[in-house]
């Protein structure tokens, strides 16, 4: 199933932020004493020494004019220099880096007007100073030039509470056998989904993982769907239906059957052709047509539901099976996942939509444009 595909991607992307999550704690940081000229959002605070590399620590500051939410992540191609050599980014910690496979970003929201991370170069002299260069961006990204550092300074810092103070959530996207997973992972309970659609209908997949200190619920009842509809030359918006369980299964029944009709009208088909093929060969064109006719006129009337029947047993036995992964609502211990997917019903014009569940206090929104 493509939800356990998700699951299992979202627990290896989950493990691989872990692994690398927060450094040790600090015994000995510098005071950053000056910087000539940087972003004015970003406060650089202390440089940590270790064997092997060099450790910024670093605050990002929501502008107060800004009150819509904010999407960070650091460039990849970002580094440190002294005029002579080039150090360049190891990690990030409590920020995401850019990457190819994973796009992934920090929300600052309003309420959230601070994010504390730490980036980790390549080890570099502290006694001169330094600039940190961001090739992604002269004018918005990392940039500091004329950086200097009180040497005889220091100070002890434990990281990991510098960080956890001003954990967000984070929002990101990778593909999975060619399809767009979106994601959060808010305060541990990390949200992920895709989705497939046809003319009339909309196939929701969601993947849940609790990585809290508690349960969660899902709840059926606490998603809901909106879409809009064209009206002139404005649009309305409208509340697209969500199938419940038992109205699936009915669904799908009623597919199931549509398709046997089909499939022994097909065959049928191919019958009165064949016969037709056979009829014609030394016999005259219209008895030939007549002979037809008269073979799909009954053909046509044994399509009944005794010989759909033999079809529809065969779709009987898995049904059960296409239908065991529908959502439910579901408690969710700690440490636990729950995965499955919804069919919801797309009207005719409706070519966007925006799906928001709500867990544990927050919402996690999903958009589709789906033209």
């Amino acid at each position: 199933m493509r939800t356990l595909n998700i699951l299992a991607r979202t627990a290896l992307t989950l493990f691989l932020g872990a692994a690398c999550a927060f450094p040790a704690f600090s015994a000995d940081c510098k005071k950053i004493a000056s910087v000539d000229s940087g972003n004015a959002n970003v406060s650089l605070r202390y440089v940590e020494q270790t064997d092997s590399t060099s450790l910024v620590y670093a605050i990002f500051t929501l502008p107060a004019e800004i009150t819509e939410p904010v999407y960070v992540n650091v460039a990849r191609k970002i580094y440190v220099t002294d005029g002579e050599m080039n150090y360049s980014l190891v990690r990030a910690h409590n920020v995401p880096v850019e990457d190819e496979s994973v796009l992934e970003y920090a929300i600052l929201e309003n309420k959230d007007r601070k994010l504390n991370f730490i980036l980790e170069f390549e080890k570099f002299p502290i006694d001169e100073k330094f600039d940190i260069v961001d090739e992604s961006s002269e004018t918005e990204g990392l940039n500091f030039r004329g950086v200097s550092v009180d040497a005889s300074s220091s100070k002890s810092v434990d990281a990991k509470r510098f960080m956890s103070s001003t954990q967000l959530c984070r929002y990101g996207k990778f593909y999975d056998n060619g399809n767009c997973i979106s994601y959060y992972d808010r305060d541990g309970v990390v949200v992920a989904a895709n989705a497939s659609y046809g003319d009339d209908n909309f196939t929701l997949y969601l993947s849940l993982v609790n990585n809290s200190d508690h349960g969660i619920l899902f709840n059926t009842k606490n998603l809901t769907v909106k879409g809009h509809k064209p009206k002139g030359r404005d649009s309305v918006e409208v509340n697209l239906y969500v199938y419940s369980k038992n109205d699936y299964v009915d669904l799908v029944a009623a597919e199931d059957r549509y398709e046997a009709q089909k499939q022994v009208q097909s065959n049928g088909m191919r019958e009165v052709e064949s016969a037709v093929s056979f009829a014609t060969i030394g016999t005259p064109i219209r008895s030939a047509e007549r002979t037809g006719l008269t073979i799909l006129s009954g053909v046509l009337k044994d399509i009944n539901y005794n010989r759909v029947k033999p079809h529809l047993a065969e779709l009987d036995k898995t049904r059960e099976e296409r239908t065991k992964d529908y959502l439910l609502s579901q408690s969710i211990d700690a440490g636990e996942s729950h995965s499955g997917f919804l069919r919801i019903s797309r009207p005719k014009k409706v070519n966007d939509c925006m799906v928001t569940l709500h867990v544990d206090g927050y919402d996690f929104s999903f958009d589709y444009d789906i033209k």
